[in-house]
């Protein structure tokens, strides 16, 4: 179980935690091997909690923490860069957050080439 506290961020990647909101689709870094970046669709604005609080995926995170909820999605099984919503309780810190990946329209979800080449970037600069 990971527990996280709020901790002056530095080092951040960019300015997109500062301005996340509801239905916003962000790239997350992971340390997951075989992965180089989640995506989570923004259930709620981001909010500092007033409460130590989990999720479904054993993160705890403590009072004062500023973290958005939502829902991760998965990439399918042999279908290079196509998802599907996991409806699961989740907590992700906004210093987690690499960009808001622009969404179409019609909520379709196009992340170009270069856009996903940067992320993989940025999520290999935060390995270092």
């Amino acid at each position: 179980m990971k527990i996280y506290k709020d901790e002056d961020d530095t080092n951040s990647r960019s300015d997109a935690h500062n301005s996340v909101r509801k239905d916003d689709l962000v790239a997350v870094y992971t340390d997951d091997p075989g992965e180089d970046y989640y995506l989570l669709k923004a259930t709620h604005d981001q909010a500092c909690l007033d409460n130590n609080e989990g999720d479904y995926w054993g993160s705890e995170f403590r009072e004062g923490c500023e973290v958005v909820r939502g829902f991760y999605y998965k990439q399918k099984p042999n279908q290079l860069l196509q998802y599907k919503l996991i409806t699961k309780k989740t907590l992700l810190s906004v210093n987690s957050i690499l960009c808001v990946v622009p969404l179409t329209a019609n909520n379709a979800i196009i992340i170009p080439t270069s856009t996903h080449e940067n992320l993989v970037g940025m999520a290999g600069e935060c390995m270092v």
